[in-house]
Parts: structure tokens; C-alpha cells; sequence
């Protein structure tokens, strides 16, 4: 057993001797290849273009986030807007003038007002950590949960909308 670690060892440092002559090698020649150069200026070039697919791929996600970002603030305001009027037309949502249709209606539009707010608020944080460049192909998990709190309510909407349509 000791004569076997001994070879293995006897042997890495043969391979090392080998692989630093073959990269002095390589080095003192590497002006006389022209396929060497031609390698590294591709493999410069092929770095290159990755990082400003990177880039634009993140400032792309910044717009899409900050587009994201407005349509649900506009939607928070019109929601507003829609209540205003609602209220305006004489449906309350508690009260004498009340009905259980109005206040079901108030009571399913305030809770996805409140989830689209908390979800904003999530989106800001991802949209901030994301223009830092915290995000990449290893670490998204906060955007991937922020995506996913943000779209529950598609599932939710979907669900109501059969259940009021069909069975309302």
C-alpha cells in the first residue's frame, strides 16, 4: 500500500513537471502560432458578447419590472376611482343602503387591492436588487417568489370568475 501512494504520488509530480514545460512551451511559442492568436481573440470576443448579453438582458428585466411596477400603481389608482364611483351610484359597502352583492364585490376588490400593494411592494425590492445585480442564472429566488406572489391572484381570478359565473 505505502509502494502504491508513492507511485501515485512520484506520478502527479511527473504530470505537473509535464503540464508546466508544456505551458512554458506554449508561451514562449505563442507569438509564432497564428491559430493561438486567432483563439484568443475569439475567445475574447465570445467573452465580450457574454457580458453585454448580461447586461442588456438586465436592463431589459428592469424595464419589464418598471413597466410591471407602473401598470400595477395605475391599477391601484383606477381601482380608487372605480370605488369613488361605485359609492357615488349608491352601492356602500356596509350600511343601510348596503346589499350582500355590494359587499361581497368591496370585499374581494380590497383584498386584491391589499395583495397587489404587498406585491408592488415586493416588485420594487426585486426591481432595486435586480439594477445592483444581486439576480443572476444561480441566484433568483427572490425574483422567482416575487413572480409568483404577483401571479397567484391569476389562479385566484380565474377560480372566482367560474365560481360567480357558473354557480353565482
Amino acid at each position: 500500500n505505502g509502494k502504491c501512494v508513492t507511485a501515485v504520488k512520484e506520478l502527479c509530480v511527473v504530470v505537473d513537471l509535464v503540464f508546466v514545460a508544456g505551458r512554458d512551451i506554449d508561451m514562449k511559442f505563442k507569438d509564432l502560432n497564428p491559430n493561438a492568436k486567432i483563439k484568443r481573440m475569439l475567445r475574447k470576443r465570445a467573452i465580450k458578447n457574454v457580458e453585454e448579453q448580461i447586461v442588456y438582458q438586465q436592463k431589459k428585466v428592469s424595464v419589464l419590472l418598471l413597466i410591471t411596477i407602473l401598470l400595477g400603481t395605475l391599477f391601484i389608482v383606477f381601482q380608487f376611482l372605480g370605488f369613488s364611483q361605485i359609492m357615488a351610484d349608491g352601492y356602500h359597502f356596509t350600511g343601510p343602503t348596503s346589499t350582500i352583492n355590494s359587499s361581497f364585490i368591496f370585499l374581494i376588490a380590497f383584498v386584491h387591492l391589499v395583495h397587489v400593494l404587498v406585491a408592488l411592494l415586493a416588485l420594487i425590492v426585486v426591481f432595486v436588487k435586480n439594477l445592483k445585480g444581486v439576480y443572476n442564472h444561480e441566484n433568483y429566488t427572490g425574483f422567482d417568489l416575487a413572480s409568483i406572489f404577483w401571479h397567484f391572484v391569476d389562479i385566484l381570478w380565474i377560480y372566482l370568475f367560474i365560481f360567480l359565473v357558473f354557480f353565482g
